[in-house]
């Protein structure tokens, strides 16, 4: 039977009289999620997270909140425990699979040995097993570009401008609960003691919450800097974060020490910037050494790399779905 019925900012709390609890004590067995929050179903989802790590707190003998008041405070104590994140990443999610580049094995190889070869005739032909990794790398590369395509389709969207208008007016309003907690008003006495304990735990969460919708805020602002981007920049920073794995493919092998050559012949083999048939190795070459030292000093190249290193995540992270 119920023996308790609690009241929380996100619902009720159901302790129930169980024979099966450990000594016949009440332990928590349900709860109710808030209207006002149901329909939200993140919201929902982490109101009953909270709930559940209540009620596995008290099923292990954490002591049972005897009235409301008590239940709001052991409810708060339960959601600072809890990291939940703002997850504006979800707004760019794009599911990308491997299948949706159009590269085929066999002409990577073709186009990869046949640059090399242009290079040098006598140069060491990679061995299948390597090809497989640089094919690997080629696939990767595109589907970053892709990814990087869709979230600046995002970014032109009416729902990004619709994420700045709602953080800016939380950060707003967050900033000015800071002023009103932090305005002088001196207590008398009797309430300095609960008054001040009181506004500086309140200080502390609003300061929290404060900060973390600012740096949210200005790392989606600065997103926006991806639109003027073109298909150059774009490709020249694949080919930059690729440098470094492909030399740590070809290190011990006889193609240590030709990096530049290798990762030409990745560029043109994987189609990220083919080599026109009138344009003569060398000359191709000294391009690409100019679009990876471009890349590489470019004032946006941490932005870049870090929504190129999301593509690489996010499509692992569907690849199997």
């Amino acid at each position: 039977m119920v023996v308790a019925r609690l009241q929380s900012p996100g619902g009720v709390l159901f302790i129930n009289q169980t024979d099966e609890s450990p000594w016949g004590q009440p332990m928590a067995t349900g709860y109710q999620v808030d209207k006002s929050i149901a329909s939200d179903s993140k919201a929902a989802e982490a109101v009953r997270a909270i709930a559940g790590a209540i009620r596995r707190g008290l099923q292990n003998g954490e002591p049972k909140p005897k009235t409301d008041q008590d239940y709001r405070f052991y409810w708060l104590a339960h959601v600072l425990g809890c990291d939940f994140r703002l997850e504006v990443e979800e707004a760019f999610e794009r599911a990308i699979k491997p299948a949706n580049v159009s590269l085929s094995r066999q002409d990577f190889e073709t186009r990869l040995i046949g640059f090399l070869k242009d290079v040098d005739p006598t140069i060491w032909q990679p061995t299948p097993g390597l090809i497989d990794r640089f094919f690997e790398k080629a696939i990767q590369a595109h589907q970053q570009m892709a990814v990087f395509s869709a979230t600046c389709t995002t970014l032109r969207g009416s729902e990004y401008k619709k994420m700045l208008i709602y953080l800016r007016n939380e950060i707003a309003r967050f900033k000015e609960v800071k002023r009103l907690l932090r305005t002088n008003r001196a207590a008398p006495p009797w309430a300095s003691a609960f008054m001040c304990v009181r506004t500086k735990a309140l200080e502390e969460l609003i300061d929290d919450t404060y900060s973390k919708l600012a740096s949210t805020y200005s790392s989606l602002y600065k997103q926006s800097s991806m639109l003027g981007f073109g298909r150059t920049d774009i490709e020249s920073h694949v080919l930059f974060m690729w440098k470094e794995p492909i030399r740590q493919r070809i290190e011990g092998t006889p193609l240590e020490g030709k990096l530049l050559p290798v990762v030409g012949a990745f560029a043109h083999a994987s189609n990220i910037i083919p080599k026109s048939k009138s344009s003569d190795v060398g000359t191709f070459l000294n391009l690409i050494k100019m679009r990876i030292s471009r890349a590489q000093s470019s004032k946006h190249a941490l932005v870049m790399r870090s929504i190129l290193n999301i593509g690489t995540v996010w499509t692992q992270k569907y690849s199997n779905t």
